[in-house]
């Protein structure tokens, strides 16, 4: 799994937290991992506590002496985990995926799944 800090905002892929059936991860890991011909294409964080995990450290809230003063952030991040959270309570489970813009068949995936987070591109 490739490892990046803050959401990556460029003109050739986008960052997308999404929902999808619990027992379902194969389909995900099928649709975003695994592709040679598209290296923006990729799965961050599947499931909701790898999720959590890197959404904590994307918003600098991994440890008691880093993170940042401004509370918009951890607004953010709880903002975020309530959205997660209303998925878990709809029998979900979610991921944190990198498309490229490029990569035509995740893209048209990314169309077919509930898109809780688009954090751009």
């Amino acid at each position: 799994m490739k490892i990046r800090n803050g959401f990556v905002s460029n003109s050739s892929s986008s960052s997308y937290l999404i929902a999808f059936n619990k027992g379902d991860g194969h389909t995900v890991t099928d649709a975003f991992s695994n592709n040679d011909s598209y290296d923006g294409t990729y799965i961050e964080a599947l499931g909701y506590k790898e999720v959590v995990k890197e959404l904590r450290i994307i918003y600098g809230l991994y440890d008691n002496n880093s993170g940042h003063s401004d509370m918009t952030w951890l607004a953010s991040f709880y903002n975020m985990v309530s959205k997660i959270a209303k998925q878990l309570n709809s029998n979900k489970d979610v991921a944190l995926v990198q498309v490229s813009h490029h990569d035509e068949d995740a893209n048209d995936k990314i169309g077919t799944l509930v898109v809780i987070e688009n954090f751009g591109g």
